[in-house]
């Protein structure tokens, strides 16, 4: 299984992900599974030419051309639907699968063909932090940390929304 992802996979949340996926395909296949990473920012940041993705193309059909790839697990890795669009021979009959934000999820649906299917997560805003403030009920201070982009203050504003009916529990700051 090849990993591409534009993240981490030492986060905490991130290992977690793949270390029962791993183990779930061990238990119910009874089969040895090695799982590939390949941590790329270019799978999550704007290119800053358009030579970029031909480039990133070309490296990864030249690193994984001769590799025996079952699937591929696409992560925190929202450019990897251009460059499947650019060149469909990418990873050519194997399966992809898609873990994305549901707001990708439009975006990654015009683009399906053969072999590519999506997971959606959705970012529960309340569920959060009602499991936060159910692990620690003693909070009293609560600091919410976003980015200055413009969807990071659509964000933000949708935070703020959901977080008023807890504001009798708790001060709140956004950063």
């Amino acid at each position: 299984i090849l990993i591409l992802s534009g993240s981490d996979p030492n986060h905490p949340g991130f290992s977690n992900i793949t270390r029962n996926i791993q183990s779930t395909l061990r238990e119910r296949l009874g089969i040895r599974v090695e799982l590939r990473y390949e941590l790329q920012q270019g799978l999550t940041d704007p290119p800053n030419s358009p030579a970029d993705d031909e480039e990133l193309i070309a490296y990864l059909k030249r690193k994984y051309n001769d590799k025996h790839i079952d699937l591929v697990l696409v992560m925190v890795a929202p450019r990897f639907r251009q460059l499947v669009q650019k060149d469909r021979g990418l990873f050519q009959n194997v399966p992809k699968i898609f873990y994305e934000f549901d707001s990708e999820r439009d975006d990654t649906n015009r683009i399906l063909g053969p072999d590519i299917t999506g997971v959606w997560a959705a970012l529960d805003l309340y569920k959060t932090l009602d499991l936060a403030l159910a692990l620690q009920p003693d909070t009293r201070k609560v600091v919410v940390v976003s980015g200055n982009g413009p969807e990071d203050k659509l964000k933000r504003e949708r935070a703020q929304l959901e977080f008023r009916k807890y504001e009798s529990k708790a001060e709140f700051s956004y950063l």
